[in-house]
């Protein structure tokens, strides 16, 4: 936050504003970008169809983790807390990315989605 403060402090020092934009690729992320161990995840194990441009090259999309219903609650709280710390951090305002395929695009995307929970 302290890093953006500077930022959104030299934006608003020239008359401007700026806003964050949250995003969360879900089952589109790749592995191969990731810098400690993770796997994508999605709301059920389903690959997207296509590839996507890596530090490795270009590679094909993997077969998502399906997240579980905490893991789903808890990606709400991180949204949450990361919207909070954008305010902090001086951000006139915060968009969620819920289009394009990224996470929150995938759950109610049937292509993506088959499960029937809640």
């Amino acid at each position: 936050m302290a890093g953006w403060r500077g930022v959104t402090d030299a934006v608003h020092a020239q008359g401007g504003v700026v806003y964050a934009q949250l995003m969360h690729t879900g089952r589109t992320g790749h592995p191969a970008d990731y810098r400690t161990s993770h796997h994508p995840v999605g709301p059920s194990p389903v690959r997207a169809r296509g590839r996507i441009l890596t530090r490795e090259g270009l590679q094909d999309l993997v077969l998502p983790r399906e997240l579980g219903t905490e893991e789903i609650g808890q990606t709400i709280r991180d949204f949450a807390d990361a919207a909070e710390n954008a305010v902090t951090a001086g951000f006139g305002g915060v968009g969620l990315h819920g289009a394009n395929g990224y996470l929150i695009h995938q759950f109610p995307s049937t292509n993506a989605n088959p499960r029937t929970d809640e």
